[in-house]
């Protein structure tokens, strides 16, 4: 099969749709499909151009569905796969759906509607959410869906033991953060009467708050770019809702959540009373500090419950989501067919 991916990555987009997309389209090459991605033009891509074995386009600004037209009908595209929150007119779609299947992959806009294929790696706060697609649309919904990426999968999980010594805590917000998260986090966190405690905050590449880290910081703060592997070493995980969070409960860490936009609050809030995997700290806007530290010593003083949560965690995210979304893909080809 020819297929055309389109995923953005970068900037206030962030790298986990970019790097689950990565993982799918190596898998699809490894099974003898040809695959190109494309996307727009970003600090990232102007760093990582031809850094991958997947073939990349760069679409012009403002010019992204007809140069998708025109390098789709180039390579007698089967598939349009798209990753992540991008809008599309319906003209578009109308048009791709002559030759080709779409399918939209946690493409959540409007215009999910208009997808062949839909596929939510996750589990929606509103089931009403899913009677929007018409008829036509195959929707594939649930955790099971899920895509890690290649280094997640290589790191491997990992047991949380009852805990004795210093505690480890990582405070990641991945990405661009631009509501600066982290620092939000690390201004209401009580870090002096936590001394026991290393608090680990990591920040993202495109980290767009870096001059607001401070300079100074007590003996148990540290900040550092991101490192899964480093994150892994710590004994629990307070990160923005978000791929972050499905990855260290594949890792089966400890994961406290926080929503930084509504939108994610409610899904953190639905994983953790669903899955019993998480604990969820709400919406960052109505995190007080004193809820914050509240939970940071009960993690501290129930070292029980992070085995319990490790254990949960590690349940509910496996990594045959790669195969799933594959068979997904290899099976749509047939209804064109048709």
């Amino acid at each position: 099969m020819n297929i055309f991916m389109r995923v953005d990555a970068g900037g206030i987009v962030g790298l986990g749709h970019f790097y689950r997309s990565l993982r799918l389209a190596q898998e699809l090459q490894r099974r003898g499909h040809r695959v190109v991605m494309s996307h727009t033009k970003s600090s990232f891509w102007d760093k990582t151009k031809n850094s991958f074995d997947v073939p990349t386009i760069e679409l012009p600004d403002g010019h992204e569905e007809s140069a998708t037209i025109t390098a789709m009908h180039e390579m007698n595209a089967d598939v349009l796969y798209v990753d992540g929150l991008i809008e599309c007119s319906e003209a578009f779609i109308s048009q791709i759906k002559k030759n080709s299947t779409v399918i939209f992959y946690q493409n959540v806009t409007k215009a999910k509607v208009y997808a062949d294929v839909f596929i939510y790696p996750s589990l929606h706060p509103q089931d009403e959410f899913f009677d929007a697609f018409p008829g036509s649309t195959e929707v594939f919904k649930g955790l099971e869906y899920l895509l890690l990426g290649e280094n997640v999968v290589q790191l491997g999980g990992k047991k949380v033991e009852n805990h004795t010594g210093r505690w480890k805590i990582a405070i990641a917000t991945g990405g661009s953060d631009p509501r600066n998260v982290l620092l939000r986090l690390h201004s209401i966190m009580d870090h002096t009467s936590n001394a026991s405690v290393d608090f680990c905050y990591f920040y993202g590449v495109d980290f767009l708050n870096k001059a607001s880290i401070p300079a100074s910081v007590l003996p148990n703060v540290s900040f550092d770019e991101f490192s899964l592997s480093k994150i892994r070493e710590c004994d629990v995980v307070i990160a923005t809702f978000g791929m972050l969070v499905y990855e260290c409960m594949y890792l089966g860490m400890p994961v406290l959540s926080v929503g930084h936009q509504i939108a994610n609050a409610h899904v953190s809030k639905k994983i953790a009373s669903t899955t019993q995997g998480i604990i969820d700290l709400g919406l960052v806007d109505d995190l007080t500090a004193q809820k914050l530290n509240s939970v940071v010593m009960e993690v501290i003083a129930t070292p029980a419950l992070m085995s319990i949560l490790s254990r949960r965690a590690a349940s509910v995210i496996d990594n045959n989501g790669i195969n799933r979304v594959v068979s997904i893909i290899e099976s749509s080809k047939k209804k064109i067919a048709l």
